[in-house]
């Protein structure tokens, strides 16, 4: 198998991976043997075309406070493992667009939200207060938000104050973006222009941004040709240019901090 994931708990001493083929194990930290193959607490973990049936283990974080383990799968399905037995205590969805795959999660230090991001650079928000892992069936959702142009890789949370709470995406699309956990877009790290991580501005509801791209320092030179290329037109060698494909104005979206339809799922 593919190890896709890991994450430690701290509480448990325990180390768990997820592969592509959808396995999840628990390994003992001290002794390197493993202690639980989750998996096998739910036979649809797996399946006999893992690929197809987008069973790959592909985000892990530990819930300290609840002592509970999420593993997210490419079918936007989380699931809540419980750290000293091994047992599945729940299984929701993230309810992202049917056609995404689930591919980065991340917490609080409180445990009481979380977010999700997936293939199309979509980033949603759940409130997990009320949230009860043993019985809810589904997640509460505040904000459902179009912060990348492409893939999301991964998501960290930093809080600075109680106050001060940001989100922090890396994206295929070649940006790592902030933005506030009311979903409110602050920038890119590495541009150009000065930012002021403790304001924001609206503008008829909506939050404007420069969409640059930003130089991906040591490994991508900035270049009129590559960013054609993720703005949807790039210019071939041999001089033909393939347009951007049209786009309705209504689903056409500002990118990071914006609500996007479907938001209210």
């Amino acid at each position: 198998d593919d190890i896709m994931t890991v994450t430690y708990s701290s509480q448990d001493n325990l180390v768990f991976t997820g592969s592509h083929e959808g396995r999840l194990i628990a390994w003992n930290f001290e002794t390197k043997r493993a202690k639980y193959e989750l998996h096998l607490e739910d036979p649809t973990c797996l399946s006999d075309n893992p690929a197809k049936d987008a069973k790959s283990v592909d985000c892990l974080l530990v819930l300290e406070k609840h002592r509970t383990l999420i593993s997210g799968t490419a079918d936007q399905y989380l699931r809540f493992w419980d750290n000293k037995t091994g047992k599945l205590r729940n299984k929701v969805s993230v309810n992202h667009h049917s056609e995404d795959a689930l591919t980065a999660i991340a917490t609080s230090k409180a445990n009481d939200v979380l977010f999700s991001g997936d293939t199309s650079g979509c980033l949603r928000k759940f409130n997990l207060e009320n949230f009860d892992i043993d019985t809810s069936d589904s997640l509460t959702s505040e904000w459902f938000i179009k912060a990348h142009k492409a893939i999301i890789n991964s998501i960290a949370v930093a809080e600075i104050h109680n106050s001060d709470k940001f989100i922090i995406t890396a994206s295929e699309d070649r940006n790592i973006n902030l933005h506030r956990f009311d979903g409110m877009f602050i920038g890119q790290f590495g541009q150009d222009d000065e930012w002021n991580i403790y304001k924001t501005h609206l503008m008829d509801n909506k939050i404007t941004r420069k969409d640059v791209v930003v130089k991906s320092y040591g490994t991508y030179a900035k270049n009129e040709d590559l960013e054609k290329y993720i703005d949807g037109t790039y210019t071939m060698e041999e001089g033909f240019e393939e347009e951007k494909e049209e786009v309705d104005d209504e689903e056409e979206q500002d990118f990071g901090g914006i609500t996007i339809k479907g938001a209210a799922h």
